[in-house]
C-alpha cells in the first residue's frame, strides 16, 4: 500500500502562487513519485488550484483557516476527525512563518512524520511557544532566514526536503493554460493596448489613494492609444466606480468583481502594463511576465517585494522612502530589518506623478 502524505499550505493567494511551482517537483519526484499525495488549501486558492495543479494530488480538501483558531467548534472537531481517520503517513507543513494554532491542528492529526520549515515566530505570541513547537515536528529544513525573498525560500525548503539541488525549477506561468475568450465580461480586442490599475489590498495602509490612482489613469490616458481596465474583487467594485468618475474617460472600463480569480489571471496576461498595490496582482503579473509597476509602503520589504531579477525583471517597485531603493548594502539591510513586520511609511507619501513616470518608461521600452 503507497504512503499517504498530505502537503499543507493554508496560506493566501500571493504566497500560493510564489509555492505552487514546486507542488510538480516535489510529488514527482523520486521520494514522492510512488506516494498517494493529498493536498489541504486555504478555501480562497481553489481555484487556481483546480485550474492547473488538481492532476499532481490523489484528493485536495479545503478550508477557511480561521476555522482553526478555536478548536472547542463543530467544525473544527469535524476537520480533526477527517483527517485522523485518514492515518497520513506523512505531513509536510509548506510555510515559512508557520502559524500557531495550524501547527496545533497538525499535532493533533495521526500520522508518523510531520516535516517543516525552521521558520520564524512571527505567527506565535512568543518564543518560547515557537520553540516548544518546533520540537514537535519530526524533522525541521533549515531555510534562509525571514528577511530572504519568499520564493527563494521556497527553492531551499524543496532541496531540503529532496535533499538534492533543484537548478531548473520553472517560475513563470504558460500563458497557453489561459483562454481569453472564456472572460465573458472583458470584450479583448488583440489589436487594442490596454494597462490595468489593481486598487486594492488586504489592508488600508498598503492602498495608494483612489485619487491618486484616477490622476494616473488620467496620465497614462493622455495622449496615448491605451484603454484603461480596473481590476479587483467585488470589494474593490466601489474604488473602481470611484477611479472611473474621476478619470471621466470613454477608453476606462471598470472589471471589478467581474471576473474569477481564473479570469482576473487571465485578464492580466493580456495587458501591457500593470499598476498595483502590494497584493496576489503583482504575484500574478510576476509569473506572466508582465511588466507592472507596483506601489508599496515598504512591509516585508526583501520578502515579498522587490522581485529578484534573476527570478521576474518585469517587476519594478515604487516605495514611500528613497532608501528602498539604495544601491548601498547596508542601507537595504537596515530598511528590511525596519520593515519586518511593519512599517513607519505612508504609501501616500508617493507622488502620482512617480507612477506615471516610471509606468511611460517601461511603456516606452515595450515599444
Amino acid at each position: 500500500m503507497p504512503r499517504k502524505v498530505l502537503f499543507v499550505k493554508l496560506d493566501a493567494i500571493g504566497d500560493y502562487m510564489l509555492g505552487r511551482q514546486f507542488f510538480a517537483t516535489l510529488t514527482t519526484s523520486e521520494k514522492y513519485a510512488d506516494a498517494s499525495c493529498y493536498f489541504l488549501g486555504n478555501r480562497i486558492c481553489k481555484s487556481l488550484y483546480e485550474a492547473y495543479d488538481a492532476s499532481l494530488f490523489k484528493e485536495a480538501f479545503w478550508i477557511r483557516p480561521g476555522v482553526l483558531r478555536d478548536s472547542s467548534t463543530w467544525m473544527y472537531f469535524r476537520h480533526l476527525l477527517k483527517f485522523r481517520l485518514m492515518c497520513f503517513d506523512e505531513i509536510v507543513y509548506l510555510c515559512h512563518s508557520r502559524v500557531s494554532f495550524v501547527d496545533d491542528f497538525l499535532f493533533r492529526i495521526r500520522h508518523k512524520h510531520l516535516i517543516g520549515s525552521s521558520g520564524d515566530e512571527v505567527n506565535y505570541p512568543d518564543k518560547s511557544s515557537f520553540i516548544k513547537a518546533s520540537k514537535k515536528y519530526k524533522k525541521l529544513i533549515p531555510v534562509r532566514d525571514g528577511l530572504s525573498f519568499e520564493y527563494s525560500r521556497n527553492l531551499d525548503f524543496a532541496e531540503g526536503l529532496l535533499n538534492k539541488k533543484l537548478p531548473n525549477v520553472q517560475f513563470k506561468f504558460e500563458k497557453s493554460l489561459l483562454n481569453i475568450n472564456t472572460v465573458n465580461q472583458f470584450n479583448y480586442s488583440p489589436s487594442k493596448k490596454y494597462i490595468a490599475i489593481f486598487p486594492g489590498a488586504n489592508d488600508s495602509s498598503r492602498q495608494f489613494a483612489i485619487e491618486k490612482l484616477a490622476t494616473v489613469g488620467r496620465g497614462l490616458l493622455e495622449n496615448s492609444q491605451f484603454e484603461l481596465l480596473i481590476l479587483g474583487s467585488n470589494d474593490d467594485k466601489e474604488k473602481g466606480e470611484k477611479i472611473i468618475e474621476l478619470v471621466c474617460s470613454e477608453k476606462a472600463t471598470n472589471l471589478c468583481g467581474l471576473t474569477s480569480l481564473i479570469g482576473l489571471l487571465t485578464v492580466i496576461s493580456k495587458v501591457d502594463l500593470l499598476i498595483s498595490n502590494e497584493t496576489s496582482a503583482v504575484h500574478f503579473a510576476a509569473i506572466l511576465g508582465v511588466s507592472t509597476v507596483g506601489i508599496s509602503n515598504g512591509i516585508r520589504f526583501g520578502r515579498f517585494s522587490p522581485y529578484p531579477k534573476e527570478i521576474a525583471d518585469c517587476i519594478h517597485y515604487v516605495y514611500a522612502h528613497p532608501d528602498f531603493s539604495s544601491t548601498d548594502e547596508a542601507i537595504i539591510q537596515k530598511m528590511k530589518e525596519l520593515c519586518f513586520l511593519s512599517t513607519p511609511f505612508d504609501i501616500n507619501d508617493i507622488a502620482a506623478d512617480q507612477i506615471v513616470q516610471v509606468a511611460n518608461q517601461l511603456l516606452a521600452q515595450k515599444g
